[in-house]
């Protein structure tokens, strides 16, 4: 995966390990897409939005994202096994 991995802060605390990617389009539609997202609570990834999709990536709106960081690299480990294809 040539994609830069990222820990996505959102809003509401949840913290989503994924690649992300700025898109554009008109005003008012989301303008992030999250690239197999996985949600990292209690040192464990699991699929984000699983139980009810399955698409492999969900746009959202930036504004949504408090902050994003760089994950430890045990954590990006972890994510390149779940999502090896």
């Amino acid at each position: 995966m040539d994609d830069v991995i990222r820990c996505i802060i959102l809003k509401n605390h949840l913290k989503i390990i994924c690649a992300i990617e700025q898109i554009f389009g008109d005003p008012g539609e989301s303008d992030c897409r999250l690239i197999n997202p996985y949600l990292y609570e209690n040192g464990e990834l699991v699929k984000w939005l699983d139980e009810v999709t399955e698409q492999n990536e969900i746009e959202i709106f930036s504004s949504n994202i408090l902050t994003h960081v760089e994950p430890k690299k045990e954590i990006i480990e972890k994510y390149l096994e779940l999502t090896a294809e």
